[in-house]
């Protein structure tokens, strides 16, 4: 069977609403089952847009990448 690309989108109009927790309840599910995940934030707040410098992943991204342990190269930029 050849491999293919899948996607799942979580949004929402509010901030503040509980995505990422979403996202880390479904990814810790998924990697336990032997899946292998990718994670990106399309628009986010990035802590050195703050400092004035440019803005590469979001500070929810960088939470879940170390806590479910998920390397640097599948972790996707943030646009904004």
């Amino acid at each position: 069977m050849p491999y293919s690309k899948q996607h799942l989108i979580i949004g929402s109009i509010d901030p503040y609403s509980g995505k990422s927790t979403v996202v880390l309840a479904l990814a810790h599910a998924l990697l336990q089952a032997g899946v292998d995940l990718a994670y990106g934030k399309p628009i986010g707040t990035c802590p050195e847009a703050l400092e004035g410098k440019a803005c590469s992943i979001d500070g929810d991204a960088q939470f879940l990448m170390k806590t479910l342990n998920i390397p640097s190269d599948r972790i996707y930029p943030t646009l904004s």
